[in-house]
């Protein structure tokens, strides 16, 4: 077994450092490589977090929001346009502080990772057609994770405490079918929720770490699913989809032109 461990250790290794990258495999030797016993295996991965956290501070930490610990309610801010496909609502939720991107990953950013990456759309603009396992590669590379469902959903549900969820007033906070014209902006054009982050409703779609089943409660799903949350609308989508509980979610290989994601930052092993 050590010998195996050790070949997958080289694999992902070398595929960490390739210009375009096999991020399906990454993240199998991944989770493969974090559940090994063998001591070396343990060291290493240590290492490759070091250099991880060196990414994260040159490159994202001066662009993180921090998030303090809370117990999150979601009916306390319900909105107008909800659509709630369970029937339990995100209810006396205790969230640990976290940090935040306040923008999405943007390409000239995601470029750093993958160099074979490549679109029409400004250096500005989110990173799309990317699917779950290429955010969750990154998202590692760059000592990160993808944000949990209710971590994204306070984020954008609190953050628009008080701003009335009509056209007249989000047209100010979101690119969606009113305003954008069917093309993709850049990231923070916009203005901020009262977080201070940009474009979460609206703009491109946003993965979530978790699976999903639209009739039932995040927290009670017990079993694999290939469906991981996308949250937040995208400039294509009506008013209504860009409400902070609509709940969507697309399998684990898809990717779209208006499909990104922003990460975050926390102590919580996940």
């Amino acid at each position: 077994m050590k010998l195996q461990e050790d070949k997958i250790l080289e694999r992902f290794i070398d595929e960490l450092k390739k210009p375009v990258k096999n991020s399906y495999q990454l993240y199998n030797d991944y989770v493969l490589l974090c559940s090994s016993n063998n001591r070396e295996i343990r060291i290493k991965m240590k290492e490759l977090e070091i250099q991880n956290q060196k990414r994260f501070l040159k490159y994202l930490e001066p662009d993180m929001i921090s998030i303090e610990t809370c117990s999150y309610n979601q009916s306390d801010y319900a909105k107008p346009h909800s659509y709630i496909y369970d029937s339990e609502c995100f209810e006396n939720i205790d969230i640990y502080n976290f940090q935040m991107s306040k923008t999405c990953i943007t390409k000239e950013l995601y470029q750093l990772y993958d160099k074979g990456y490549q679109n029409d759309y400004p250096s500005d603009s989110p990173v799309v057609d990317v699917n779950w396992y290429e955010a969750m590669m990154f998202s590692y590379w760059i000592g990160c994770r993808l944000p949990l469902e209710v971590e994204w959903e306070y984020v954008a549900n609190v953050g628009l405490e008080d701003i009335p969820f009509e056209n007249d007033i989000m047209l100010d906070y979101a690119w969606y079918s009113m305003n954008s014209n069917n093309y993709l902006e850049s990231v923070g054009k916009k203005l901020p929720n009262k977080f201070g982050i940009y474009d979460m409703q609206g703009l491109v779609w946003e993965w979530c770490l978790d699976s999903i089943e639209l009739d039932k409660n995040p927290y009670l799903i017990q079993r694999y699913i290939p469906y991981r949350v996308c949250r937040g609308g995208s400039f294509y989508s009506f008013l209504e989809v860009l409400s902070p509980t609509y709940r969507y979610g697309e399998k684990e290989v898809y990717s779209s032109r208006d499909l990104g994601f922003r990460v975050v930052k926390s102590d919580v092993v996940i």
